[in-house]
Order: C-alpha cells, then sequence, then structure tokens
C-alpha cells in the first residue's frame, strides 16, 4: 500500500503534477501559503483546460493557527441585462442552454480571488510580485503542456457538442482532431492575457483596458454580459460555517456554495456514530449515503443566492437540527431518492506553508470546457455556470440580473481536538459533499493517513462527471459482500472501475501537532503531493 508523503517545512496538493509543483517553487522562495495557491491557480488554469479557466470561479478557505478562519467568495454574478426576459427575446424558454454564448452569462470571479488573496497574503509579509505567481502558468501557456489522458479523452467525448462553439475548434482541436496524450498544447493569446495581468494587475480583468476586451469579446458570441457588470465585481471576504463536530470543528463555505451540505453530512455521520462502523463497511456506506440523502433535501429546499435565502444555514447546523435529521435515518433500509443536482468540472488544491498556515481552494469552469466558447482576442474559455439558473419565475434558482447561481463548489478545512489541521476537497458536483465525508472520516475517525483515505474505494449517490443516471455508484475494489448488503436495504447500483474517476479528483494535507505534513493525491487524477 502506498502511504502519505511527508514534509516538514510545506506541501502542496493538486490534481495536476505541474500546479503542485509551481505551488511549492513559490514556497522555496519564500512566499506564503497565499501566494503558493495563487500560482497554483494560474498554472492549473493552463494545465488542465477542461476543468477550470481563469474564466470560471474560485472558493477559497484560509486557516491561520489560532485564529478564526477566512473565507473568500470568488463568485460572480448574472449579468444586468440576464433576465427571463432577455432569453425569451431570443426564444429560449424552460432551461438556459449549457453551451454557447447565451450559457456564459455570470461575470468569471476566480482571478477576483486571487487579487483579494494576494492583497491578504501581503498582511502575512508576502513580498512575490504578482509576475513571479504568474510566471510558471505564461510558460506553459506560451511554449506548451504535455497533454493528459485526461484532456484527450474529454475533448473526443465533448468534440461533437462543443466543435460548433465559437474559437473552440481552433484552441482545443489538433488538426480537426482531439489532442492526442502526450503531444504538446499551446495557448499563445491566454499566455498574452496572463501578460498583461502580470502587467498591470490583477485588477485590470475587471476595471482596465483587459476587461474592455474580455467584454468586446462576450459580445460578439452574444453573452448578455458587459463592461459594467465587470466593474461592479469584487471577490468578499466570509466568514466561514462552522460544525462543531465530536472530534474538533469542520469548516466549509456558506451560500451560495453547498458547504452547509457537506457540513451536515458529516454532522449526521457523527450522530449516528459512524466511527463504530469499518471504514470499507456496508454499514459506513449505508449511513453515508442516507446522511446524503437528508442533506440534499435541505439544500434543494432552501439552498441559493444568501441575498434571496429565508433560511440562515447556521442554524440549519445546530445539534438539535443534526439530531432531527440523523433520528430520520433507517439504519436497515435506503429511503428513496429523488436525484441530485448533476455534475460538475472543478480543481481542488491544497497548501500548506512552514508557518502552518493553510489553504483549501477550489476553481472551476461547471461542465467541462465550460461554455464551450474561447474569446477571440484574449483566449479565455468562459464558464457556464449561469446555465444552473431556472427560467421559471417561480423556482427557488430562479434568474435575476445580479444574482449570484447556486454553487457545487465548496472547499473543506477542519481543527481537531489533537491538535491536527486538515485540508481536503475535490471536484465533482453532487459527489464533492460525499467524498468530503469518506476522506474526513477516513482521516479523523478511521485513523488513516491521507493517501490511504484518498486512494481507498468510494461511493457516488447521483450524477457527477461523465455519469449521467442517479443510482449509487460504487467502485469494484468494495467487496461482494457489501455489494450484495447494500443491495438487501434497497440501493440502486451500478458497480463501476476500480479507480473510476467518476468518483472525482481529491486531495487532503494534514499538518500534526509537531509541524509534520501528510498528504494525499487522488490516483484517480494527473495531480500528485509536492513536498520539502
Amino acid at each position: 500500500m502506498i502511504h502519505s508523503i511527508r514534509g516538514t517545512r510545506g506541501m502542496a496538493v493538486a490534481p495536476h503534477a505541474l500546479a503542485a509543483q509551481s505551488a511549492l517553487d513559490v514556497l522555496r522562495e519564500g512566499g506564503n501559503a497565499l501566494e503558493s495557491m495563487i500560482a497554483a491557480a494560474a498554472t492549473i488554469a493552463v494545465a488542465y483546460p477542461h476543468m477550470n479557466s481563469i474564466g470560471g470561479d474560485a472558493f477559497w478557505l484560509i486557516h491561520v493557527p489560532r485564529r478564526p478562519p477566512k473565507g473568500i467568495d470568488g463568485c460572480g454574478a448574472a449579468a444586468r441585462a440576464a433576465a427571463i426576459e432577455w432569453y425569451a427575446a431570443r426564444g429560449i424558454t424552460g432551461t438556459i442552454p449549457y453551451r454557447g454564448g447565451v450559457a456564459a452569462n455570470t461575470v468569471a470571479g476566480a482571478v477576483s480571488s486571487w487579487e483579494l488573496a494576494f492583497q491578504l497574503s501581503r498582511k502575512w509579509g508576502g513580498r512575490l510580485p504578482v509576475k513571479r505567481l504568474l510566471a510558471d502558468a505564461i510558460h506553459y501557456a506560451q511554449h506548451g503542456i504535455a497533454v493528459t489522458v485526461n484532456q484527450s479523452s474529454m475533448t473526443a467525448a465533448r468534440r461533437g457538442e462543443l466543435e460548433p462553439q465559437a474559437g473552440f475548434r481552433e484552441t482545443f482541436l489538433e488538426e480537426g482532431a482531439a489532442p492526442r496524450a502526450g503531444s504538446v498544447f499551446r495557448q499563445p493569446r491566454l499566455a498574452q492575457t496572463l501578460k498583461r495581468l502580470a502587467r498591470a494587475g490583477l485588477d485590470n480583468f475587471y476595471r482596465g483596458s483587459l476587461a474592455k476586451a474580455v467584454a468586446r469579446d462576450l459580445a460578439a458570441i452574444g453573452s448578455p454580459l458587459a463592461p459594467g457588470d465587470f466593474a461592479r465585481h469584487r471577490a468578499k471576504l466570509v466568514t466561514p460555517l462552522a460544525l462543531a463536530h465530536s472530534l474538533g470543528t469542520i469548516y466549509n463555505l456558506p451560500p451560495p456554495t453547498q458547504g452547509m451540505v457537506s457540513l451536515l453530512i458529516l454532522g449526521v455521520l457523527d450522530a449516528l456514530d459512524v466511527g463504530a462502523a469499518g471504514s470499507a463497511s456496508a454499514d459506513f456506506v449505508h449511513l453515508a449515503v442516507e446522511a446524503t440523502k437528508r442533506a440534499f433535501a435541505v439544500r434543494d429546499h432552501c439552498l441559493t443566492d444568501p441575498s434571496y435565502m429565508t433560511v440562515d444555514p447556521r442554524a440549519l447546523l445546530v445539534p438539535k437540527k443534526i439530531r432531527e435529521l440523523a433520528a430520520n435515518v433507517d439504519r436497515g433500509r435506503a429511503a428513496r431518492w429523488g436525484g441530485g443536482k448533476g455534475p460538475a468540472d472543478t480543481v481542488w488544491m491544497g497548501v500548506v506553508d512552514g508557518a502552518g498556515r493553510a489553504v483549501s481552494m477550489i476553481q472551476s469552469l461547471y461542465h467541462e470546457f465550460g461554455a464551450g466558447v474561447v474569446l477571440e482576442e484574449t483566449g479565455i474559455n468562459w464558464q457556464n455556470r449561469g446555465s444552473s439558473f431556472s427560467l421559471d419565475p417561480a423556482a427557488l434558482n430562479s434568474l435575476r440580473p445580479g444574482r449570484k447561481p447556486f454553487h457545487t463548489l465548496n472547499p473543506a478545512l477542519a481543527v481537531l481536538r489533537d491538535g491536527r489541521t486538515l485540508v481536503y476537497g475535490t471536484m465533482g458536483g453532487d459527489g464533492q459533499p460525499q467524498t468530503q465525508a469518506a476522506v474526513f472520516t477516513r482521516i479523523a475517525m478511521f485513523g488513516m493517513d491521507p493517501q490511504q483515505a484518498v486512494a481507498a474505494p468510494r461511493w457516488l449517490l447521483g450524477r457527477t462527471w461523465g455519469q449521467a443516471t442517479d443510482s449509487l455508484k460504487l467502485e469494484s475494489r468494495f467487496s461482494t459482500g457489501v455489494v450484495a448488503d447494500l443491495a438487501r436495504r434497497g440501493h440502486v447500483m451500478e458497480v463501476l472501475g476500480e479507480y473510476d474517476e467518476a468518483m472525482g479528483h481529491c486531495g487532503a494535507i494534514v499538518r500534526h501537532p509537531n509541524g509534520v505534513l501528510e498528504g494525499g493525491a487522488d490516483p484517480r487524477s494527473d495531480g500528485c503531493v509536492a513536498a520539502y
């Protein structure tokens, strides 16, 4: 069995090795965890272009020992012109298309989150300039990356629906076909855009010459976004949600993310004393799946842009509410399941520096390749997060100008009573809170090291990346006895591959009280742990 990588001076984990190495290089140069994560975020936006982009959103959880954690909300809002009537005038009713300019209806907030993180890094004594933090990303965009199997296969799978979209063929195809794994993939226009940000500052994306260029590109492909939407946008500091767990305090982000869902699942499992189950047992999987169903029901009833919510998410995390959800779980029978929110493509990354400062960060385009459009002048692939809005004015997530979309994104962090700090997370839409539950429980309650916890067999209720059914999916490394036991309890299941990418790309870092760092990277991804 492969165990965790260990270090003492700094550590980074990412689903693409180049991003983890970019982060580590910054730490070696004296950078702090925030500076390190900016470098990783920029690099992975270039190196894993089907999963994230500077045309997407991002969320951060930030921890300094003995201080309350902070969060960064890098979610972009819907364009001021993006109204139900705007779509109706274009013959679009029912649902917003997932691809094309009309799907590119929200501001991309990722770069603004980098800018806010950069400002915070200065308060930690950070001195590395933006030019240095973007250097690797600029190099890889200009001179090329080696195409991963993941990028090649995903491009081939989505080519039919995405090739008609503006800029996709010219950017992501090689002589009209998906690029071969191991070939060199260059993004020269994106390189120039990153150079412009390095020269002019990250805020230029929203209130400078780059913002004007991006707005022109978007208008040309039929997006409702306009210069004023960019000028109004700013990432903001938020207070994370906190769950009082028997082993410590677990943190996640407030709405519009589903961080509340991840905390609810862990709270219910704690109330059900899941630690008495085995780490790969039918009891563990059953209880986790049933907790997920209860948490998703709460989510689907109330979670949206916080400005539109009528329930305080913190009130849902109190012990009484947790116990009420747990009391509804039948240990011997699966409850009915109505379906989830569906897939989302994302990257999660973690960094801990030598001072114990930790960052858990997630960055996304929503669906693979987002809206599928690549802006002509700037080379930016834009997200389609706003396609999750409903065109039904009575819906919970009904489209409104300036409204933030619901986000599956939720980076996690825990401070345990035994002195350990844990950052962890994953990509995968509905799979994110489920995988977080598996990884946290296996590390904190079952005593696994991070690599064991990340690599262990996983499950998924519902749809996520590459999947179209709402069944309970199990990796084939679960024993036949576990599968049979779950079937007896009424679960409708599919058995997938041994290390199936449908389970997402997760990672984790644990910092022990003596300063030793342990990290785990997902063997289902192209990532690694980088440490020194």
